[in-house]
């Protein structure tokens, strides 16, 4: 079975929706009984319903188990059904104790509580009667075939042989206080229908409290069609009580209280239940819904029976929703190419009908960027764009950085034998740039973009040699470099002169030292011969010769003298 379905139910997700924005992500099934106390004999009708949790469903899938021996199914009714496709139709089995069905819907439906199918049983035995789903699936109508159910809530049921007592609400045990005057008017409280002047899509059993006066002594409390009903038949001293699920339409809660004095004024509660969605439509595109018009207008038609209409949802693509009561709506200037429009029909009550389209905008023919500007320099503008295009129409073109972000945009008329030229002197910074040009027409259709290839803003040269564009960055470069050379060659050159003088001091050094040592020497062997305070003829040849060799040494100091003058001071 679930091999089956699984194969089937894919094919009817798939062909009956086709990719919508909203993507729906829980849902369930519930059931529902119109009756709580059961005897043999009674029949008994219970619902299937889904919660679709505010997201679009389209089909769906149920095995339900019921107790053979206690219920058996007298019909199954399909009259208020959402689904108006079966793939399976509903069916039962007595014998296996089994209720199944596969089915879907041409549109999407959202809402708390809605009908899939009603079974009417009928009780032939008694004990507790326990109906649950043993397999079931969801689909999101978002064309994926994503089962999203998430929960699956059974009921349960019990059924007694007779009526051998009459059901009444937990009784309260007290004195009454003694009342001077007639009951004040109930205040009901209803947490699943808070507010009275609305619409509800909850279908099921539901809780009303109150809070007792000390000097009431009897409750009434009952529900019916009419709107200012009266009662005095009281069933106790009771606070709260679980009436069973409503009938579809508008119904009234009343309760009133009862002192010594006597009965007062009755309170009237409006129940209004609404769980059926508005009927299916389909949506119409005038011109068709493939089209160069960029502001196509659809139209629709839905309504519901009960709470009425609200408005309509229109939603392109994954944008933000338009609401309008009307049954048309005109698109502003949609860009070309493929667009998913979904139409939602709400009823006062929350629930929901959706259908879905695809529209494709035809684009303009592509604009084409014949030239652009050869030289473009930093800061000077001078662009100058030229192509060809739709004749008469206007091309917007825009200039992007080479990260994308727009630098400017300007529009530029085509002339009759579609030929365009925009010249702008918008001061563009160094960098690589490119162009996008859109064709655009009386009605505001759109072409595709064309693109450029990239445009390069350069610095302006200060002079050109051999060819060679020399601009103020690379002589400022160029200079400072020779700077940067003679300032070495000025260092290299010192260092030179500082190791040349620093030979000569040393050569100098050496010279006066050696002239100091030669002359001191030689003064030193004459008076070693003038130390015995004569002198032979020997030793007078010997000084004679001792100091023309002093002479001679000193004569040298004039060339140690330059040396020196030639280190400088």
């Amino acid at each position: 079975m679930k091999k089956t379905f699984s194969c089937i139910f894919v094919l009817v997700c798939l062909g009956l929706s086709i990719f919508s924005p909203v993507r729906a992500w829980a849902a369930s099934f519930n059931l529902n009984a119109d009756k709580t106390a059961l005897v043999i004999g009674d029949t008994l009708n219970v619902d299937i319903h889904t919660d679709s949790e505010g997201s679009g469903v389209n089909a769906f899938q149920v095995t339900l188990s019921f107790p053979a021996d206690i219920l058996e199914v007298q019909k199954l009714d399909k009259t208020d059904s959402v689904v108006n496709f079966w793939l399976q139709e509903p069916a039962f089995s007595n014998a296996s104790g089994q209720v199944t069905f596969i089915g879907g819907s041409t549109n999407g439906f959202s809402g708390q509580s809605l009908q899939i199918l009603r079974i009417n049983f009928k009780v032939k035995g008694s004990g507790q009667a326990n109906l649950s789903f043993t397999d079931g699936a969801i689909t999101a109508s978002d064309g994926s075939g994503t089962n999203v159910l998430s929960k699956m809530n059974g009921l349960q049921l019990n059924v007694v042989p007779e009526k051998t007592i009459v059901l009444i609400p937990p009784q309260i045990v007290r004195e009454a206080a003694p009342a001077k005057g007639l009951p004040i008017k109930p205040v009901p409280e209803i947490s699943l229908y808070p507010d009275p002047s609305r619409w509800n899509n909850v279908h099921t059993n539901f809780l009303v409290k109150w809070t007792l006066p000390p000097d009431v002594t009897d409750v009434a409390a009952f529900i019916d069609k009419n709107p200012q009903s009266q009662s005095t038949r009281s069933r106790g001293l009771f606070d709260n009580e679980v009436f069973p699920s409503l009938d579809e339409g508008i119904s009234y809660f009343h309760l009133r209280f009862k002192n010594n004095v006597g009965w007062g004024p009755t309170a009237h509660y409006r129940l209004a239940i609404d769980t059926g969605p508005p009927l299916s439509f389909e949506i119409k595109v005038e011109p068709g819904t493939e089209t160069s018009d960029p502001s196509p207008k659809i139209s629709y038609k839905s309504a519901d029976q009960l709470s009425g209409l609200a408005d309509y949802q229109i939603r392109l693509d994954s944008g933000q929703p338009a609401y309008t009561d009307e049954n048309t709506f005109a698109f502003l200037k949609l860009s070309p190419g493929n667009h998913v429009v979904k139409v939602n029909a709400a009823d006062k009550a929350g629930n929901e009908t959706s259908s879905i389209i695809e529209l494709n905008i035809l684009p303009l023919p592509f604009p084409v960027i014949a030239s652009v500007s050869g030289n473009l320099f930093i800061g000077e503008g001078g662009l100058e764009i030229s192509g060809t295009a739709l004749p008469n129409a206007d091309v917007d073109v825009k200039m992007e950085n080479k990260s994308g972000e727009a630098v400017f945009a300007e529009t530029t008329k085509v002339e009759s034998n579609g030929n365009w030229i925009l010249r702008s002197d918008f001061p563009l910074k160094k960098g690589k740039y490119y162009l996008e040009a859109v064709a655009r027409d009386e009605r505001g259709a759109l072409s595709y973009p064309a693109k450029s290839s990239a445009i390069i803003v350069r610095e302006r040269p200060l002079l050109v040699l051999a060819g060679i564009e020399i601009t103020s960055a690379w002589f400022f470069f160029g200079l400072a470099v020779i700077l940067l050379l003679g300032f070495g060659a000025g260092v290299f050159l010192a260092r030179l002169a500082r190791e040349q003088r620093g030979r000569k001091i040393l050569i100098s050094q050496r010279d006066v030292a050696f002239s100091f040592q030669a002359v001191t020497k030689d003064i030193d062997k004459i008076l070693e011969h003038y130390s015995d305070n004569e002198i032979t003829s020997k030793e007078a040849e010997e000084i004679k010769f001792l100091l023309q060799r002093i002479k001679v040494t000193l004569a040298k100091q004039k060339y140690i003298v330059e040396g020196i003058k030639e280190i400088g001071v």
